[in-house]
């Protein structure tokens, strides 16, 4: 192994250090290194996202074992997903929300609607709906022992997303701003190959293990 492939894995397990430090409720000595790291190597937040999606997956299997009704299923993997995530995503939704819905046509208004600390309507409507929504989603599916299948694959795009939304961003001066400023479209390639590449292996090895599990109504 070369001294620059070194470097690299080394800033590769710095990043995914640093992200699970940052998006998860795991914590580990991180410092600015990590977190450095992390801000470089943005690409590989889908891992992260296969992460958040596989404890949800351990999780249903648990409730299934249990022969949980399905629709108990769906929001056990809903609240899953947030918990582990410490409501990180949730509260930016929340955030997304009031800064949409402000009624003026300047820009610091809805950022600062956005960095508001306390919850308006837009925040709770848009968190409420997209809530409710999603376990509509799930609900159905698991009719269908379809929804390990979807939570693993939702969490990955939904990392994906982040990059692709760092990608074609501009820095500003929130704590994302670095990220934003590091990531550009070679990222964003190689978070879309790398979100493909785990969804597909997700499917082959975890898919033949939910096709098992009894269909519930």
């Amino acid at each position: 192994m070369t001294d620059g492939d070194q470097v690299r894995k080394v800033g590769a397990l710095d990043a995914l250090k640093g992200m699970l430090s940052f998006f998860t409720i795991v914590r580990l000595n991180v410092g600015e290194r990590e977190f450095g790291a992390m801000e470089r190597s943005f690409w590989l937040a889908p891992v992260i996202g296969l992460l958040n999606g596989l404890v949800a997956f351990l999780a249903l299997v648990l409730l299934d074992v249990c022969d949980v009704p399905a629709m108990v299923q769906a929001a056990v993997a809903i609240a899953v997903v947030c918990a582990f995530s410490k409501f990180l995503h949730f509260d930016g939704l929340a955030d997304f929300g009031d800064g949409m819905v402000v009624s003026s046509e300047r820009r610091e208004d809805h950022v600062r609607a956005l960095k508001d600390s306390l919850i308006g309507a837009g925040a709770l409507g848009t968190a409420v709906t997209v809530t409710l929504l999603t376990f509509a989603c799930y609900a159905g599916l698991a009719s269908f022992a379809a929804v390990p299948l979807a939570v693993v694959p939702a969490e990955v795009l939904a990392k994906n997303s982040m990059g692709a939304a760092a990608a074609f961003g501009e820095p500003g001066d929130g704590m994302a701003s670095r990220q934003v400023s590091c990531t550009g479209a070679k990222s964003l390639i190689l978070s879309a190959v790398l979100s493909a590449a785990l969804i597909a292996t997700t499917w082959l090895l975890v898919g033949p293990v939910a096709e098992c599990r009894p269909h519930h109504r």
